[in-house]
């Protein structure tokens, strides 16, 4: 399991000391080098390297607890209950699925008073801490929830619903009932961070990736309920702890250049690729790559329907185009100072400097102008690559500095 495990200064610039497993030898590389071949543990690194991630596995606990717990919820029981979950809750073994989601409905509960909800909050918590990620995997990917009327599980659609309808009860709720809700998207958002953290080299199998709801087909690209979620505190006015909650997400998704590409990746896939070349189509599930933008997407198209006009649909197609193109060269880049590090392999490098990049610029752009679509919505759409044709001039520049050095 490769991760950095610390960095250091030197006159050569950048060193980052690079480990395969817990007990391989110690390998220092450079910045290039670390971003040339693991962006992403370059960017959690600066976020999260102070997490260990030696952490247990952990189990579900034994029918026979489990049942003793379900006894006491089914008769409202609930000191009895959570002293149960407390002291069968080890680093070896967590409550199932069930009890976990029902903890948060003692949490959400008018029923229920603060010091049970504040307990009930205290064991999720300890879960977390003894039984790291492995306990919270399945709480909220499973597509349907058998759940009771008037629980949080209630008409479950998907994840992102399920945290939007907790943002939303903040303005339908009494302030003194705030504090409860926050509690539950607090437990909700360090969950997230923590698998995050465990899964550092292994973005691809991260929770956050799973929760995206999946579009027509089986590939998760339909972002529109996240985006909805991560933006609620820029439509709604809310408390400075919402505000904070949400820019947490904010910085493991929409702020992360590396789980971006990946995302935007997926959603790339899940085109049209009927012009693609068919010598080049055993590229497409190959990692995103500048050969995999020249090679594949910028030949791809996207679908178009009676729900999805053509135009309309161009325009979407390209701004993910470029700021997938964009996240990219993000992630592949770093500034400290005046230095600009740049983690492009050569081969990449190559199709920047010979201009080949710019080439295909240059055919979308004049694809798009034989194409039929609103004047106004046509203009924004070539301001998009004309945006990525000065990113492209940008990295022309430091490929010609780093090529003549």
């Amino acid at each position: 399991m490769a991760y950095i495990s610390e960095s250091e200064c030197s006159e050569a610039g950048i060193l980052y000391v690079l480990r395969t497993s817990s007990t391989a030898e110690e390998t220092s590389v450079t910045a290039e080098e670390i971003l040339k071949k693991h962006p992403e543990l370059l960017e959690l690194y600066e976020n999260l390297n102070n997490f260990s991630t030696n952490l247990p596995q952990s189990r579900t606990m034994p029918n026979g607890y489990q049942s003793l717990i379900d006894n006491c919820l089914e008769e409202n029981h609930y000191d009895a209950a959570l002293d149960l979950l407390e002291s069968c809750q080890s680093q070896h073994y967590h409550p199932p699925e069930q009890h976990i989601r029902r903890l948060m409905d003692i949490i959400a509960s008018d029923q229920v008073d603060d010091d049970i909800a504040s307990r009930a909050y205290k064991v999720l918590q300890h879960i977390l801490q003894t039984s790291s990620n492995e306990a919270f995997q399945y709480i909220w990917t499973s597509e349907r929830i058998d759940a009771d009327e008037g629980t949080l599980w209630e008409n479950y659609v998907n994840f992102w619903k399920f945290i939007e309808n907790r943002f939303t009860s903040l303005i339908k709720v009494n302030k003194d009932k705030h504090e409860r809700i926050i509690m539950i998207l607090d437990h909700i958002v360090n969950v997230i961070e923590i698998d995050i953290k465990v899964k550092k080299d292994q973005l691809n199998s991260s929770l956050l990736l799973q929760l995206i709801p999946k579009s027509y087909g089986r590939i998760r690209t339909n972002i529109k309920d996240p985006i909805n979620v991560l933006l609620f505190p820029f439509r709604e006015e809310v408390s400075i702890e919402i505000a904070r909650l949400s820019q947490r997400l904010l910085k493991q998704t929409i702020l992360s250049n590396t789980f971006k590409c990946m995302l935007l990746d997926l959603a790339l896939r899940d085109t049209d690729l009927s012009l693609v070349p068919r010598q080049n189509r055993n590229m497409v599930n190959s990692p995103l790559s500048l050969v995999k933008f020249v090679n594949i997407y910028f030949d791809s198209k996207p679908y178009s329907n009676k729900n999805n006009p053509i135009a309309m649909a161009l325009w979407r197609h390209i701004f993910i185009l470029c700021s997938a193109f964009q996240s990219y060269i993000n992630s592949k880049t770093m500034r400290v100072g005046h230095k600009v590090f740049c983690g492009l392999d050569d081969e990449e490098r190559k199709l920047i400097i010979d201009k080949v990049i710019i080439q295909r610029v240059n055919e979308l752009m004049k694809r798009l102008e034989d194409q039929k679509m609103n004047s106004e919505l046509k203009k924004n759409t070539k301001f998009l690559l004309e945006i990525m044709n000065i990113d492209i001039e940008r990295i022309y520049g430091w490929c010609l500095e780093n090529s003549s050095g």
